[in-house]
C-alpha cells in the first residue's frame, strides 16, 4: 500500500488523471491479535481515472509491486475478483456551461471527475449529452453522516433547472447522437 502511494504521487506529479484509495483493510478476527503479526490481511484497492490507459498501466504497476512484495516476504497476494467500470467523458460543452452557469449564480465550482461507475457513466458510453452536478458534502457522500445544505441543495438544483431550460426541440439536450 505504501508502494501504490508513492507511485500514486509521481503519477500525479507528471500529470496523470488518478486516484488511488485503499478502502477497506481488514484481518482475520479468529486469528489477529494486539502483539500478533496478522497471518492474513484483505483490503479494497480503488483506482479512478478517466484514462483507461492509465487504469490498465496503474493496474500493471500494482500487480508487479505486489509481486516483488510478495517475493521479498515471502508471502502470497490473491487480487480476487477485479471490478470496476469503464471511463466515460462528460459531454465538454455541457460542462462548460454548467461552469458558465456557476459563476454568473456566484457558486464556487470545481470541476472534478468523478470515476465511479454512476448511470451518468452509462448513458454517456451510449452517445448520451451528460454531465454531472456535485453537491458538496460536509462528511462525503455514501456515508451515514452525509451532511449537505439545503441552501447548497438549492443551488445545485438552480443548475439543473438552467441547463434542462436549454433543451429545445431539433438541439440541446434533445439533440440525438446517431
Amino acid at each position: 500500500m505504501a508502494a501504490m502511494d508513492d507511485a500514486w504521487e509521481q503519477w500525479e506529479h507528471a500529470g496523470a488523471d488518478l486516484v488511488v484509495t485503499v478502502g477497506q483493510i481488514s484481518t482475520n478476527p479468529r486469528e489477529h491479535a494486539f502483539s500478533k503479526v496478522a497471518g492474513e490481511v484483505d483490503c479494497c484497492l480503488d483506482v479512478r481515472s478517466q484514462s483507461a490507459d492509465v487504469l490498465l498501466d496503474f493496474d500493471r504497476l500494482v500487480r508487479a509491486s505486489a509481486a516483488e512484495a510478495a517475493q521479498r516476504t515471502r508471502t502470497q497476494v490473491d487480487f480476487g475478483p477485479q471490478t470496476g467500470s469503464s471511463p466515460a467523458l462528460m459531454d465538454a460543452a455541457l460542462v462548460r456551461q454548467l461552469q458558465a452557469d456557476a459563476a454568473d449564480l456566484g457558486i464556487a465550482a470545481k470541476l472534478m471527475a468523478s470515476g465511479a461507475g454512476h448511470d451518468t457513466a452509462v448513458f454517456a458510453q451510449q452517445g448520451v449529452r451528460s454531465a454531472m452536478i456535485f453537491v458538496r458534502n460536509e462528511n462525503g457522500s455514501h456515508n451515514p453522516d452525509e451532511a449537505m445544505s439545503l441552501d447548497d441543495f438549492g443551488l445545485g438544483a438552480c443548475l439543473l433547472a438552467g441547463i434542462l431550460a436549454r433543451d429545445e426541440p431539433g438541439g440541446g439536450l434533445a439533440e440525438k447522437t446517431v
